[in-house]
C-alpha cells in the first residue's frame, strides 16, 4: 500500500475524531457490567474471583475483561470512568485496524474511508464502545486477528505474524469463550497453509504454542477453581432452553438487526454475489474467507438465541460486516449514483434505528439499558443496603434479578434470581419467560432454603407523596411487578393472581411446564407467615420497597432505630 498523503491523513484523523466524540456522547454503563466489577472487587480484596465469598461459581463470561477491571480497583480509580476511557481507546484502535484491513483488501483509500464512516456512525457499534462490558475489546481482537491472518493465507507465512495471531487468538478466547467460533477456522486454515512450507516446524510452533500454552493453563485453572470448563452462564442462558426456542429467538434477533438498520438491501447484494460466483474469483479469496467467517458467526448467534441486549453479539463481526457491505456496493452496483444512494440509506438507517428502536421480543434497546441505571438507580438501592447492613455480624442475604449494581454497591451476599451466579437455579429454576438470557427464575422454596432475608426482585420505589396502593396497585401488584410480570386486573382494580390468566412480557409457549402460583408470590397468602413488606428511605422523595422474607437481627435493629415502615403481609 502506498503511504497516505497529508490530506488523506487529515481526513482520516478528522473522521476518527468525530467517531470518538459520537461514542463519548453515547457513553453509558449497564447493570450487567457490575457483575464483572463485583468479581474483580472480591479478587482485589483477596476473597478470590467469586460473586459471593466462599462460593466458587463462574457467573461471568469475560475472564480477561474481568481481570482488566481489577486494575482500576486495585489502584483506587473510579471504575466506571475507567471503562469509558478504555472503551473509547479500544474503539479508536478498532477503527484504525478496520481502515488498514479495508485498505489492504479493497485497495482503495476512498472505500476504506467509507468503511470507517459506516462503522463509526453505526449506533450500536458506537454505543458499545462503552457499556462496561467486553464488547469492544472482543471486536478489536476479531479485527486484529483478521488483519494478521488474511495476508498469511495468501502470501508466504512468516514467524512473527503467526506468533502474534496466536497471541491475539488466545486473548480473544480469554475475553469470551465463544471467540473459538471465529478463531478456530482461521487457525485451521493457517495450519493447512503452513503445512507445505519448508519451515513448517518453526511455523507450527509459532502458530500453536503461544495460544495452546495460555489456553491450556487457563482451562486447567478453571476446572480446578470452579469445577467446570464452561461458565455457569452457559447453563442459564443456553442449556436450559430447547434448541428450537433458541433458534426462534436467534432468528428474531438477526432479522430485527437487518430490518431496523435498513441493511436488508446489502443482504440482497450478498445473495446476488453468491449467485454470480463473485466470491469464487481468485482475486476475491480474502473476501470469501471474510464472508465465511461472518456467516459462521451469524449461525452461532442464531444457535444461542441472540441476547437480550440490543445486538451486542453482532458487534464483534461488525467491522468485517461493514467491509463486506462496502465491497458488495462497489462491486455489484454499476453506477456511482446507486452506490451513493445505498450508502446514504445505510447512514440514515443507523439514525432511524437510534430514533425508533424500542426493543422487540425481549431484546432491550440501549436506551432501555441506559435508563435502567439512570432512572431506576439500582446503585442507590445497593448503597443504601450496604450502608445499613454491610457490617452486620451475621451476614444479611439478599435476592434480586438485577444482580449487577445492587450486589456490587451493597457488598452483601446475593442470590442471583436469574441463576447466572447460581448453579441450581441455572439448571433447575422454574421456567420464567421467553426472553434471551433470562429463562429461569429462583422459586420461593429455594429462597427459603437459602435463608434469603430481603427480596428485591426488580428494585421498586415509592414516592413519599404516594400511598402504597397508589404506587403499586396494592400488595399483589407490588409482588407481580417485582418479577417483571403483567397481570390482568379484577373488578376491584387488583391483579388477578390466577396463573391461567397471567400474561408474561413475552408469553410463555405451550411447552413450558406448569408453574406453581406461589413461585411468583401471587396470591400473597402463599408467603410464609413471618414475611413483611419493608420500606427504606433513599432520600426525601423515594423509598425502596422490599419483601422482608426471613427475620434477621440487624434488619430488626435498623427498623427499630430508623423507624422504617413495615407492613405485615396479612395487613
Amino acid at each position: 500500500m502506498q503511504p497516505l498523503s497529508t490530506s488523506q491523513r487529515a481526513l482520516l484523523f478528522g473522521l476518527l475524531s468525530l467517531c470518538l466524540l459520537l461514542a463519548w456522547h453515547l457513553r453509558f454503563v449497564q447493570d450487567d457490567a457490575f457483575i464483572s466489577l463485583r468479581y474483580a472487587a472480591h479478587l482485589v480484596a483477596g476473597q478470590g474471583l467469586v460473586f459471593n465469598p466462599g462460593e466458587y461459581v463462574e457467573g461471568y463470561s469475560n475472564f480477561l475483561w474481568t481481570m482488566i477491571l481489577a486494575v482500576p480497583l486495585s489502584l483506587g480509580l473510579e471504575p466506571i470512568g475507567f471503562t469509558y476511557v478504555l472503551g473509547i481507546f479500544l474503539l479508536a484502535l478498532n477503527l484504525g485496524v478496520s481502515f488498514y484491513l479495508a485498505r489492504w483488501i479493497l485497495n482503495a483509500y476512498t472505500q476504506a474511508i467509507v468503511v470507517v464512516l459506516l462503522l463509526g456512525t453505526h449506533y450500536s457499534f458506537s454505543a458499545y464502545a462503552t457499556g462496561g462490558l467486553e464488547t469492544q475489546l472482543q471486536s478489536l481482537l476479531f479485527t486484529t486477528g483478521l488483519a494478521l491472518s488474511l495476508p498469511l493465507l495468501f502470501k508466504t507465512p512468516r514467524l512473527s505474524p503467526l506468533f502474534w495471531f496466536s497471541i491475539i487468538s488466545a486473548l480473544a478466547v480469554l475475553t469470551r469463550l465463544d471467540s473459538v467460533v471465529f478463531f478456530l477456522p482461521l487457525g485451521v486454515a493457517l495450519g493447512l497453509r503452513v503445512l507445505n512450507s519448508p519451515q513448517r516446524g518453526a511455523l507450527f510452533s509459532a502458530l500453536l504454542l503461544p495460544a495452546g500454552t495460555l489456553l491450556s493453563l487457563w482451562l486447567v485453572w478453571k476446572f480446578q477453581y470452579y469445577g467446570d470448563v464452561l461458565p455457569n452462564t452457559y447453563y442459564a442462558k443456553v442449556a436450559a432452553v430447547p434448541a428450537f426456542v433458541l433458534l426462534y429467538q436467534g432468528f428474531i434477533y438477526l432479522a430485527s438487526f437487518f430490518i431496523s438498520y435498513w441493511l436488508w438491501p446489502v443482504g440482497l447484494l450478498a445473495l446476488a454475489a453468491i449467485n454470480r460466483h463473485h466470491l469464487l474469483h481468485p482475486e476475491q479469496r480474502p473476501m470469501l474467507v471474510l464472508s465465511l467467517l461472518v456467516f459462521l458467526w451469524l449461525l452461532y448467534v442464531l444457535k444461542v438465541g441472540g441476547d437480550f441486549m440490543e445486538f451486542r453479539f453482532l458487534i464483534p463481526v461488525l467491522p468485517a460486516g461493514m467491509l463486506l457491505s462496502v465491497w458488495l456496493i462497489y462491486r455489484l452496483l454499476p453506477t456511482t449514483l446507486l452506490r451513493y444512494a445505498l450508502l446514504s440509506l445505510l447512514l440514515i438507517g443507523s439514525l432511524n434505528h437510534a430514533q425508533h428502536f424500542t426493543g422487540i421480543n425481549g431484546i432491550n434497546s440501549i436506551a432501555d439499558l441506559r435508563a435502567f441505571m439512570e432512572q431506576e438507580r439500582a446503585d442507590l438501592a445497593g448503597q443504601a443496603l450496604g450502608a445499613l447492613f454491610a457490617d452486620a455480624k451475621q451476614p444479611v442475604h439478599i435476592a434480586t434479578v438485577a444482580a449487577g449494581a445492587i450486589p456490587y454497591y451493597s457488598d452483601l451476599k446475593t442470590l442471583d434470581m436469574f441463576g447466572l451466579n447460581e448453579p441450581q437455579v441455572a439448571r433447575q429454576g422454574i421456567p420464567f419467560a421467553n426472553k434471551p438470557g433470562h429463562y429461569r427464575l429462583a422459586p420461593l422454596n429455594y429462597l427459603q432454603q437459602q435463608t434469603v432475608h430481603l427480596v428485591l426482585g426488580v428494585p421498586r420505589f415509592r414516592r413519599t407523596e404516594q400511598t402504597f396502593t397508589e404506587a403499586y396497585g396494592g400488595l399483589a401488584g407490588f409482588l407481580v411487578g417485582s418479577y417483571i410480570l403483567e397481570a390482568p386486573f379484577d373488578a376491584n382494580g387488583q391483579p388477578a393472581c390466577d396463573l391461567n390468566q397471567l400474561n408474561l412480557p413475552s408469553r410463555l409457549p405451550s411447552w413450558w411446564p406448569h408453574i406453581e402460583r406461589s413461585t411468583y408470590f401471587c396470591p400473597p397468602k402463599h408467603l410464609p407467615a413471618q414475611a413483611r413488606i419493608l420500606e427504606i428511605p433513599l432520600d426525601h422523595e423515594r423509598l425502596l420497597t422490599l419483601l422482608y422474607l426471613n427475620p434477621h437481627p440487624a434488619i430488626e435493629a435498623a427498623i427499630q432505630y430508623y423507624h422504617f415502615p413495615v407492613y405485615p403481609i396479612r395487613q
